[in-house]
């Protein structure tokens, strides 16, 4: 078994809203797909279980994912089958473009009391804003 963690930050919340029309707002939905030769997954964000699944195909896709504004924490814990590969993960739109909003944080980071001009910055120095 294998564990990615990794931090992200996402300048606004991402929850699921609906819209007078009873559907939700497609720019409030957040994918994760995941790519893996073979096993399952489980995603853990923020210290919740979204669930696990299994990389039928090689593939597997988390939605409704709701973020915070700020530091999110996600967590994959990748039980490989019977086939060693690579292991990917994107976070995407609704329309299967990758989000561009989110920051990631190196592992060597602690940034659990960063305010948000302290993210800001980091994203600037690493070329993130323009």
């Amino acid at each position: 078994s294998d564990l990615f963690y990794t931090c992200l930050y996402s300048p606004r919340a991402r929850r699921i809203v609906m819209e007078d029309s009873g559907i939700p707002n497609p720019e409030s939905l957040t994918f994760l797909d995941v790519e893996a030769a073979s096993g399952s997954v489980e995603l853990f964000l923020n210290g919740e279980s979204m669930g696990s699944k299994t990389l039928a195909s090689g593939k597997a896709s988390f939605s409704d994912l709701e973020l915070v504004q700020a530091y999110n924490q996600v967590l994959l814990f990748w039980k490989p089958g019977d086939t060693q590969g690579a292991f990917r993960f994107r976070f995407r739109n609704i329309q299967m473009q990758p989000e561009t909003e989110f920051f990631f944080l190196p592992a060597n980071e602690d940034a659990s009391n960063w305010t948000q001009t302290e993210f800001l910055r980091f994203a600037w120095q690493k070329g993130g804003l323009k």
